[in-house]
């Protein structure tokens, strides 16, 4: 997970959530979350789950664990930076 306090604010602030030196290198999330949040007392819910995780997770500190989220984040702002991409304002 990249965003461990996410699963923090998920699961209660005292959850107990392991370090992953590089999140990217975990082929199977739903097995490590489902792990994560037994180890929490908790069982983890495929379907209701992910979009709470989702909602408590900030870009900034995913960015800040994952090279390839961070390149995806800045070719999606660089179009807004540099005013490419952007559309024709309208003349009224």
């Amino acid at each position: 997970m990249a965003d461990n306090e996410a699963l923090r604010q998920v699961l209660g602030g005292d959850a107990r959530v392991p370090h992953l030196s590089n999140p990217e290198n975990n082929c199977r999330p739903a097995k490590l979350l489902g792990d994560i949040f037994r180890r929490n007392g908790k069982e983890y819910n495929k379907t209701t789950d992910p979009p709470r995780l989702a909602a408590a997770s900030d870009p900034r500190r995913i960015a800040a664990a994952v090279r390839t989220f961070r390149e995806f984040q800045e070719a999606l702002l660089e179009p807004q930076i540099s005013g490419k991409n952007t559309p024709p304002r309208s003349r009224q």
